[in-house]
């Protein structure tokens, strides 16, 4: 009975979403947009990865919290300098 058990919790778990890299070599390209409640979204990414969904608001970095705030004074920095960056969306 515990074999059972083990075996249909296993098949029953959670399971976690994929994550797909993005590599912008020139992060000046990237194309985004802000709405009113700070959501950041990504209007591009299928141009550096065919994998990615195409425009317009599929993939979103909020803003408003600590961790958003500091994710996107970097891809600001790196835009502004037109540095390679590595992007992350889960499926």
């Amino acid at each position: 009975m515990k074999l059972f058990l083990l075996i249909v919790s296993l098949f029953f778990a959670p399971q976690a979403g994929a994550q797909i890299w993005v590599e912008v070599d020139n992060s000046s390209k990237l194309l985004w947009q802000i709405n009113s409640a700070a959501k950041v979204y990504f209007r591009n990414l299928n141009e550096f990865n065919a994998a990615q969904v195409a425009c317009c608001y599929a993939y979103y970095l909020d803003s408003t919290t600590p961790r958003g705030k500091s994710i996107w004074s970097i891809i600001l920095a790196k835009m502004a300098t037109k540095k390679r960056i590595t992007l992350g969306s889960l499926l």
